[in-house]
């Protein structure tokens, strides 16, 4: 009987744990095209401070990688939901 109870608390945990794992989000191209564009928004500002010597330009043009992550991957969720 001991046995028994711990198989079936081992399913119930199983369970459980795949029930999280649909919850949580994976991302999806939306995110990777956010992604893309952080990594080029952080090229780019590094070759506009150091070449091009506007080091203001630079810094605006770093700062949006960021924002272009967390927007990217808001609308990617959204668009999870949208499916569902």
């Amino acid at each position: 009987m001991h046995c028994c109870t711990e198989n079936t608390l081992l399913a119930c945990r199983t369970k459980h744990n795949m029930d999280e794992k649909k919850n949580q989000y994976d991302g999806g191209i939306v995110s990777q095209l956010g992604l893309m564009a952080s990594f080029g928004s952080i090229f780019g500002s590094l070759y506009i401070y150091f070449i091009s010597d506007d080091q203001m330009l630079g810094i605006f043009v770093g700062l949006w990688a960021p924002t272009l992550i967390l927007i990217s991957r808001e609308v990617d969720k959204m668009m999870g939901w949208m499916a569902e």
